[in-house]
């Protein structure tokens, strides 16, 4: 366990230093630090666009959780669904870890399996987008590897709330529903450094 936390840490301090050494422009306005980038990698990696997502829901393994949400497609504001955390930073360093992880990803590297047993779960991350997919990343260790499962399914309920708005660009029930398919199953192995 306390391996998995160094190595989380080790990878939100490369992805916050490689987000120094080459700044973006213009980006999206975050409640909390690692948001920005965690969502340009889970674009990168699924290729479904991060400007869709309405929320990312952060749970740690000691249960606690946290939730930022933006209202409709065209704010690019996240706010907290609750109150304010006393302290963002574990789960930023969660946000900014599976970044780095997903950054070092190809999607090419993936298996499909729908189950583990004896996992060690890390963290956990669900988004959920307007247009009614929700994905969820568990990070776990396994066959001492650090490894990440995709979750996907499509919510009708979700993209209903929607369906009715002024918004253009979201994504139609039967593209949604084929990237749910595309994407749920998938299992990574974090790459060797070397």
């Amino acid at each position: 366990m306390v391996v998995a936390l160094i190595a989380m840490a080790a990878l939100a301090v490369s992805v916050n230093q490689k987000a120094e050494d080459d700044p973006e422009p213009e980006p999206m306005p975050m409640l909390l630090p690692g948001l920005a980038e965690n969502l340009r990698s889970m674009e990168k990696i699924t290729g479904f666009p991060a400007s869709h997502v309405r929320s990312v829901r952060i749970k740690r393994t000691d249960g606690e959780e946290l939730a930022v949400a933006r209202e409709q497609p065209d704010s690019r504001e996240f706010q907290f669904e609750a109150s304010s955390p006393d302290s963002i930073s574990p789960f930023s360093g969660i946000l900014f870890a599976n970044a780095s992880f997903l950054e070092n990803l190809r999607s090419t590297n993936a298996f499909t399996v729908m189950g583990f047993s004896d996992e060690l779960v890390i963290g956990e991350l669900t988004y959920t987008s307007f247009d009614g997919l929700v994905l969820k990343f568990v990070v776990f260790r396994a066959e001492d590897a650090t490894c990440l499962r995709m979750i996907a399914s499509h919510s009708q309920k979700l993209a209903a709330r929607y369906d009715e708005s002024d918004t253009t660009g979201l994504l139609p029930p039967d593209e949604i529903i084929e990237t749910a398919r595309r994407l749920n199953g998938r299992v990574y192995k974090q790459p060797d450094n070397e």
